[in-house]
């Protein structure tokens, strides 16, 4: 079938749709998705934002990191 199930960081393990597509030469893989603000710090980081400024953006309700 079309159907799998992933380990999930907070929802333990939940069903997910297998690739519908694949590819001769790689493969796909159904991944759980990511949390809220995961990748947040390492994004603003490589847009040149300062940990200072990230904090700031914290404080203020802008971003959340996970």
């Amino acid at each position: 079938g079309w159907r799998t199930t992933i380990e999930h960081a907070i929802l333990d393990e939940i069903p997910r749709m297998k690739p519908l597509i694949g590819f001769s030469r790689s493969q796909t893989v159904a991944k759980p998705a990511g949390l809220v603000g995961q990748e947040t710090q390492a994004v603003l980081s490589e847009w040149g934002y300062s940990d200072e400024d990230i904090a700031d953006l914290v404080d203020r309700g802008i971003v959340a990191l996970g």
